[in-house]
């Protein structure tokens, strides 16, 4: 625990027909010179509720995605 403000930077990576990566890096502080004190990432899918299935991605989507790559 640290009781001093954290900045998390997130991109997204690997933007597929129907997943993509979210990654993230926690720096410990608030400026750009702030040292990483962790890495992760998440796998998306995208999913149809009604149909029980992943589903594709579409072109809108894709593009909204692109812009935090």
């Amino acid at each position: 625990y640290r009781s001093h403000t954290l900045r998390v930077a997130m991109t997204v990576e690997q933007v597929r027909a129907a997943t993509f990566v979210i990654r993230y890096a926690l720096h410990d502080g608030p400026g750009g010179d702030a040292p990483v004190a962790i890495t992760a990432h998440t796998r998306m899918a995208t999913f149809d509720l009604a149909a029980q299935r992943p589903r594709r991605l579409d072109a809108a989507e894709k593009a909204w995605l692109g812009e935090w790559a």
